[in-house]
């Protein structure tokens, strides 16, 4: 029986949570390894201004974010939400070193734009991931036909 927390994400509370719309993908869930390529190709090139969003501007001085920011050289993928049904990238985002004491996560979106950006420590790897809004990564061939051999009703397809 879902809950009702269930129930945010399949609507989600903001619509780039809509599982209607996007499918979201973690790379520490499953982040396939096409959709990695794809996001080298979305991605700008390191060192590209990226415009702020209104969202980013408000949260500016509050968190101490930059007033500028370039795409950064290094990076790691973290998360992609992409659009149901058609392999487009929405959004993505990425953690990049920023100083000794942290490191710099920022959300773009398809015009490059940063969307919201927040610091974290550089060790902290979220083990408390919830990994409900994101896709599983589906069962491998053997699997498939293990969990197939059995009767209907003792296994969920996914």
């Amino acid at each position: 029986m879902a809950s009702a927390n269930d129930e945010q994400w399949d609507v989600g509370r903001y619509e780039h949570q809509d599982k209607n719309l996007y499918q979201r993908y973690h790379r520490d869930v499953w982040l396939p390894d096409g959709l990695r390529r794809a996001a080298a190709l979305f991605l700008p090139e390191p060192l590209t201004p990226l415009p702020l969003s209104r969202h980013y501007r408000e949260l500016q001085e509050r968190h101490r974010l930059p007033r500028s920011i370039h795409m950064p050289r290094v990076y790691d993928l973290i998360e992609l939400s992409v659009v149901r049904g058609t392999g487009v990238i929405f959004r993505a985002l990425i953690r990049a070193p920023w100083s000794q004491r942290s490191d710099i996560c920022l959300v773009l979106e398809g015009d490059f734009e940063v969307v919201t950006a927040f610091y974290a420590k550089p060790n902290d790897r979220h083990l408390s991931l919830d990994t409900r809004p994101y896709e599983p990564e589906p069962p491998s061939a053997g699997e498939q036909r293990l969990l197939d051999s059995l009767p209907t009703g003792e296994h969920d397809h996914g």
